[in-house]
């Protein structure tokens, strides 16, 4: 499975992995070496042939993905500190937990 790489340049803002955890990232988000805020987002996978039938690109590898734009708020999160982005992976960490937990 391809991951997510540890940097990353998007739209003129570096990316920079600071955590990682079985299902959380945090990525600082940085504009001319300083530091803006940090993204905080699910781990996500995109499965092989998970794609619709008819989609221009079809799927044969598992790959990490970065949040689409519409995701925060919702699996992804943009926090000012450090501290509230390890307090929002902490929450993920937490729901994945309870999930493994109800089902065992």
């Amino acid at each position: 499975m391809k991951t997510l790489p540890a940097k990353r340049n998007f739209h003129g803002y570096s990316l920079n992995r600071v955590y990682a955890s079985q299902w959380a990232y945090i990525y600082c988000k940085s504009f001319e070496g300083a530091t803006v805020s940090f993204e905080t987002f699910e781990r996500r996978t995109v499965i092989p042939n998970a794609s619709k039938p008819g989609a221009l690109v079809q799927v044969t590898e598992a790959y990490e993905r970065f949040p689409p734009d519409e995701a925060f708020g919702q699996w992804a999160w943009d926090c000012k500190t450090l501290e509230q982005a390890m307090s929002r992976a902490a929450i993920i960490e937490a729901k994945h937990q309870t999930v493994i937990a109800v089902a065992a």
